[in-house]
């Protein structure tokens, strides 16, 4: 059944989905869209928190290591 244009009744709803609170402490979220493609190393950092370091010897476009530039790690 259709309605008519003046008797839509609607109001906004409000998804939990739509906003972010912050919390105190770690706040973790992800934002989602392209994928790229990389390779990373972890390293132990401040607080016994895993940091991510790039790989600087591979390439995103190919998907390979070239080895043209020298990983600190």
């Amino acid at each position: 059944m259709a309605l008519k244009f003046n008797q839509a009744q609607g109001s906004a709803k409000k998804s939990s989905i739509d906003q972010y609170t912050y919390k105190e402490g770690d706040n973790i979220f992800r934002l989602v869209g392209d994928i790229l493609p990389r390779y990373v190393y972890w390293i132990k950092g401040e607080n016994g928190k895993n940091i991510p370091m790039e790989c600087l010897a591979f390439d995103r476009n190919t998907e390979t290591f070239n080895n043209k530039e020298t990983d600190h790690v």
